[in-house]
């Protein structure tokens, strides 16, 4: 799990680089928009990592699917989140419409979380309910 924090912070460079060297922004200046979303992967799996050992300790499937879909929606957020934070810390939106996009893509961020809780759920349940259904065979046994 360490390597995959790891890749994960230092694949988000590429892009901030990328974005560093096309805008002329410095250093300084890239380091909060750099930071909202290298954080969030590393949370992000520290999270999965927690679902995991709830799974493996013989969770009921219904609240572990519950809990890997509001895990998901809450990443989708948060990609959400650091999107506006960096294009308000970046200049790319402007001081005056700073509050209307934060409102936008709040709004538009709950509402891709609301599509995807259910879109999932069923299909994270069918998975979670077989993982559960094999641990119990292997216990059985």
């Amino acid at each position: 799990m360490f390597w995959a924090m790891a890749g994960y912070v230092a694949l988000m460079l590429v892009p901030a680089i990328l974005v560093m060297l096309i805008l002329r922004k410095t250093v300084e200046e890239m380091a909060g928009p750099y930071l909202a979303f290298a954080v969030m992967g590393p949370v992000f799996l520290l999270v999965v990592l927690a679902l995991w050992t709830w799974e493996d300790r013989g969770a009921s499937p219904k609240p572990l699917t519950l809990a890997w879909c509001l895990c998901m929606a809450l990443f989708m957020l948060t990609a959400f989140a650091a999107t506006a934070y960096s294009g308000v810390a970046l200049h790319i939106i402007g001081a005056q419409d700073r509050n209307e996009f934060f409102v936008v893509s709040g709004v538009g961020g709950v509402t891709a979380a609301l599509v995807v809780v259910p879109m999932f759920y069923r299909r994270i349940l069918t998975t979670v309910a077989a993982r559960a259904a094999k641990r119990a065979r292997k216990l059985a046994t």
